[in-house]
């Protein structure tokens, strides 16, 4: 799981507050860890070099929400600064949130089936 997922600026934050941070994403990566189902983990994160990462986000931008876009798998949004996310993988399903899309001015989510 990339640390990156938790988007924690742990450079702004004291010793004692980073402490208290890094405790937080380390419990809730053991959370995660924990929730089984009888197929594997009911919960997880693919890391961009696992092989299924650029197919995922392919089926995001072959998502229709998606068509018309200069680049449908970013979907940036210029006045908002917003992107696709990847939000995790749960029971079969890749999850993306976008906060606000440029096609809808809405927050959107995106479920691709894992392949």
């Amino acid at each position: 799981m990339s640390a990156n997922y938790y988007n924690v600026n742990l450079v702004n934050l004291g010793a004692g507050e980073r402490r208290i941070a890094q405790k937080a994403v380390a419990a809730h990566r053991e959370a995660l860890a924990a929730a089984k189902t009888a197929d594997g983990p009911a919960w997880g994160f693919i890391e961009p070099s696992d092989p299924r990462w650029d197919p995922m986000w392919q089926d995001l931008g072959d998502n229709p929400i998606n068509a018309g876009l200069s680049n449908p798998r970013k979907a940036f949004n210029c006045m908002s600064g917003e992107c696709w996310q990847y939000m995790g993988t749960i029971n079969g399903m890749h999850q993306f949130r976008h906060r606000c899309h440029p096609s809808t001015k809405r927050r959107e989510y995106v479920n691709i089936p894992v392949s």
